[in-house]
């Protein structure tokens, strides 16, 4: 085999070929019947593979598996790859292969339909063949979404939990949080209109099951600054008011007559009133850290009792440095008269 492996283009010629015919069909019949009995087997194997019920799905992955390490142990030499020398039991092996692979393609939107989502474990885990999860779930989400929508909480946050973020794509996963958050106000609030205690349970809910919660059904609040106007203009009040809103309610601004009315834009399900001037602030400090000052911002003098006295030594020894000075001056004037 390594003769011909490394002499290929040789004997491809048709020359070549008729001259050894009869000794190249030896040599391929040789490996072709070592190997005949695996690949026939694996190809009985995958003959009644499908279509079989979800609790032997295991066993097709299983078919498929040993069909292809079977194909995968035929020989790699370049004379099995010519047609007419390869093994038909390989031909047929990898034939049930592709065509158990369609096959199961074809039928993954019905058994992804038909499927227990909510208990029985991920989809793409079970079926007998990979797929590509993203793609597979943006195609066929739409058809699981009347179940969705009849779904207790409890069977979502399954779902959640079987097919996260990166399965449903950021889309899908923003409408099955949106879905899950209402089911739980549906249910804590038992089918009335919930009030914001349930409201924020059902957003920390949604929370604690991974999703980003961006919207809230029927929670919509409506802020109301009643500070009074006559501070305001006089600077008793001098800081701003800002609302920083970390919750995933419809906010607007209002004044209270139209927060309390019945209708209008500015009406809401709940409306908080402040009054910035009735505001308490209070502060514990619980650490300290010393900065050196960067500019001269004032001074003070502060008397130096020592200063005093070092500046009296200072001019008494002044004092005596002069009269040495003085009675030498004189001392030298004599000597030269």
């Amino acid at each position: 085999m390594r003769l011909y492996d490394e002499q290929r283009e040789y004997f491809r010629q048709p020359e070549a070929a008729v001259k050894h015919a009869t000794l190249l069909r030896r040599t391929a019949d040789y490996f072709n019947t070592k190997t005949e009995a695996d690949l026939a087997k694996a190809s009985e194997a995958l003959a009644s593979a499908w279509p079989v019920p979800q609790a032997e799905w295991a066993a097709v992955r299983g078919r498929l598996a040993e069909g292809a390490k079977a194909l995968a142990a035929y020989p790699e030499h370049a004379l099995l790859k010519s047609p007419e020398f390869r093994s038909e039991a390989a031909k047929r092996l990898e034939t049930a292969l592709t065509q158990l692979r369609e096959k199961l393609n074809a039928s993954a939107p019905d058994a992804f339909l038909a499927f227990d989502h909510f208990s029985g474990g991920s989809f793409f885990d079970a079926y007998p063949i990979d797929l590509d999860k993203l793609n597979f779930t943006a195609r066929h989400f739409d058809a699981l979404k009347n179940r969705l929508d009849r779904s207790p909480s409890s069977a979502l946050r399954a779902f959640a939990q079987n097919y996260p973020r990166d399965v449903l794509g950021d889309e899908r996963w923003r409408e099955l949080g949106g879905l899950f958050t209402a089911r739980i106000l549906n249910e804590t609030s038992r089918g009335g209109k919930p009030d914001l205690k349930a409201t924020l349970q059902a957003v920390r809910s949604a929370k604690a099951a991974g999703f980003d919660v961006k919207a809230v059904p029927g929670a919509r609040i409506a802020f109301v600054e009643i500070t009074s106007h006559a501070l305001l203009k006089s600077g008793g009040v001098e800081f701003p008011v800002e609302v920083d809103v970390d919750l995933p309610t419809d906010v607007s601004r209002a004044s209270l007559d139209t927060a309390l009315s019945e209708t209008g834009p500015s009406k809401g399900d709940y409306v908080v009133a402040f009054d910035v001037a009735l505001a308490k602030a209070s502060r514990r400090i619980t650490d300290t850290k010393k900065t050196p000052a960067q500019k001269i911002v004032g001074h003070q003098k502060e008397p130096n009792p020592a200063y005093e006295t070092a500046k009296m030594n200072v001019l008494q020894a002044q004092n005596e440095y002069n009269s040495i000075q003085l009675r030498q001056s004189i001392q030298s004037g004599r000597s030269g008269y």
